[in-house]
């Protein structure tokens, strides 16, 4: 039985005014098989604070309006607009190990019952200079699916070999 088939990217510029303050724009990117998802993209903007930013722990939240655009099978279109709410934590456990925690809250302008929330924890641990092994838990809630027979939680484990440029 086939559970899992997607892909996602997510492309982040930040720039900082003040030494906790910045402003931020990001893009993210998705495909689903199982949610028949041709393309879920999901722009924002606005501001960030880095609450807490010593060498073993990091802490920053984020707001913005955003924008999703979703293509699914037999051309059918959903677009909206909407908040997101971004909260970020690094734990550096151990010098060659860091733990991470993001999640995202995606409420829709026009019907704030309407929500998303996309969650990424795991564990980096440096095998090299170089190369990291990594294991994460990603898990996305959408408390309206918009397709039929789709599950509103949708939970994966991944480990993924990482190059470091």
């Amino acid at each position: 039985e086939k559970n899992a088939d997607e892909q996602r990217g997510t492309l982040k510029y930040e720039r900082k005014h003040l030494q906790k303050l910045y402003s931020f724009y990001q893009e993210s990117m998705e495909h689903d098989e199982i949610e028949k998802l041709n393309l879920r993209s999901i722009t924002s903007s606005g501001a960030g604070y880095r609450f807490m930013e010593t060498d073993r722990l990091k802490y920053k939240s984020e707001i913005g309006p955003s924008f999703t655009y979703e293509r699914f099978r037999d051309n059918i279109l959903q677009t909206s607009a909407g908040l997101r709410i971004g909260n970020y934590l690094d734990w550096q456990v151990l010098p060659s190990t860091l733990f991470y925690f993001k999640v995202d809250y995606l409420p829709v302008a026009e019907d704030f019952a309407d929500w998303r929330l996309e969650s990424d924890m795991g564990l980096r641990h440096k095998l090299t200079k170089s190369l990291s092994f990594n294991l994460s838990w990603i898990n996305d809630y959408d408390n309206q699916p918009s397709a039929e027979n789709v599950s509103k939680n949708d939970a994966t484990i991944l480990s993924t070999i990482g190059y470091n440029f």
